[in-house]
């Protein structure tokens, strides 16, 4: 499964348009096939911080900040 939405840059004020692929367990039967949208940001880390509430960074494009920000969800993000 792959996660779309954007924010704002805190640094440039541009809009990111970032994505996150949720891992797959390689325990499963069938793994899902699914396109990575090479025009956005890909979030590179992923870190629980309470029940659905993830902290998330991704790279702006414009000028390279890391931008990090809480998501919540009521999907398991990670695997540990």
């Amino acid at each position: 499964m792959i996660l779309n939405d954007e924010l704002l840059c805190q640094n440039c004020n541009e809009t990111i348009e970032w994505y996150y692929q949720v891992p797959q367990l390689i325990t499963s039967r069938f793994l899902e096939i699914e396109k990575i949208p090479m025009n956005k940001s890909k979030v590179f880390s992923c870190i629980f911080i309470k029940e659905n509430t993830y902290e998330l960074t991704c790279r702006c494009k414009n000028c390279y900040c890391d931008n990090v920000f809480q998501y919540e969800t009521d999907l398991k993000l990670n695997l540990d």
